[in-house]
């Protein structure tokens, strides 16, 4: 009886945590959609925004800088709103102009319309020198000042996107990121402090369940385009080393994976009490079928011993 009921309880453990790794992937579904929401409607944005530009300069209803300083408060979050040409000049909406040929080459490259992690570290002024999020459209060119443009930009803080789509998961406790093929981090949301810091997702993880190494764990996970879920041991949040159920969804249009993590102590907590319920529910049975073996066999040795009697008589 013991053995049957422990039996049972490691099953009911195995089927709660298999629920909660199909709700994690359900959230996480829920997520990466809010995410490409959130990237199509700035692109969106930024494609009609662009055609007003154009439409007006050529109308001569304004110049480009001064459309640039006014259309800045349309896009929510931006820090910097910039056309640039296709010789690597680019005009902001703070009337800035500069030359910048790292972004026209990542505009040539990535195309007509994306989104991509940017650190702007060679610009001209210390205090410009940040993190980005980086939106991209290509629009109409459009004569200025001796270049031609035709690529609109938006700068957003990271942070600024973290508060969009920062929401709650296991009462705080789990978190999400947006992480690129090498593990680095593009966007942090964790869904208790705000945000972790900038790092490499990789470095924190010692141990993954199923793989003979971490490595072994990246490669598999770069060369994959479904949904993996893992154990996995990590040092996240202290230097103490913890158990965290990892679902990984790729974003393929990004080029970016959507990251849930939830210690597996919150998934224990959560069981705990059901497990004591089943466990005493087993007891119960347990007690009850013991009693109707008990009475079967005092039945049977009862029948035995009156076919004996008669025998005898």
């Amino acid at each position: 009886i013991c053995f049957v009921s422990i039996i049972g309880t490691i099953e009911f453990r195995k089927q709660i945590t298999g629920v909660n790794s199909i709700r994690m992937q359900e959230l996480s579904e829920h997520d990466v959609q809010l995410i490409y929401n959130s990237i199509n409607s700035r692109l969106d944005l930024l494609e009609s925004i662009g055609k007003d530009i154009s439409n007006r300069v050529s109308k001569g209803e304004g110049s480009m800088p001064e459309l640039l300083h006014s259309d800045y408060t349309l896009v929510s979050g931006v820090d910097k709103l910039a056309m640039l040409s296709s010789d690597g000049a680019m005009l902001t909406n703070s009337y800035l102009h500069e030359t910048r040929l790292d972004i026209t080459e990542l505009c040539a490259e990535k195309g007509t319309r994306f989104v991509c992690r940017f650190d702007n570290v060679n610009d001209n002024i210390p205090d410009q020198r940040k993190e980005y999020i980086l939106y991209s459209v290509k629009t109409k060119p459009i004569e200025f000042d001796g270049h031609i443009y035709e690529y609109l930009c938006c700068f957003i803080k990271p942070g600024e996107l973290e508060n969009e789509l920062k929401s709650d998961s296991y009462q705080g406790k789990g978190f999400s990121s947006v992480i690129d093929y090498e593990g680095n981090y593009i966007l942090n949301i964790n869904r208790s402090h705000s945000f972790l810091a900038r790092d490499n997702v990789f470095n924190k993880i010692e141990k993954v369940n199923g793989f003979s190494s971490v490595d072994e764990f990246k490669t598999k996970l770069t060369a994959t385009t479904t949904i993996m879920n893992v154990l996995a041991t990590a040092k996240i949040n202290s230097d103490v080393a913890e158990e965290y159920y990892i679902v990984i969804t790729p974003m393929d249009s990004v080029d970016w994976f959507f990251v849930s993590m939830v210690p597996s102590s919150v998934f224990e907590d959560q069981t705990k009490g059901l497990m004591e319920i089943v466990g005493i529910l087993f007891a119960v049975v347990g007690f009850a079928l013991a009693c109707v073996i008990i009475f079967a066999i005092r039945q049977s040795r009862q029948q035995t011993e009156l076919k004996n009697k008669e025998q005898t008589d």
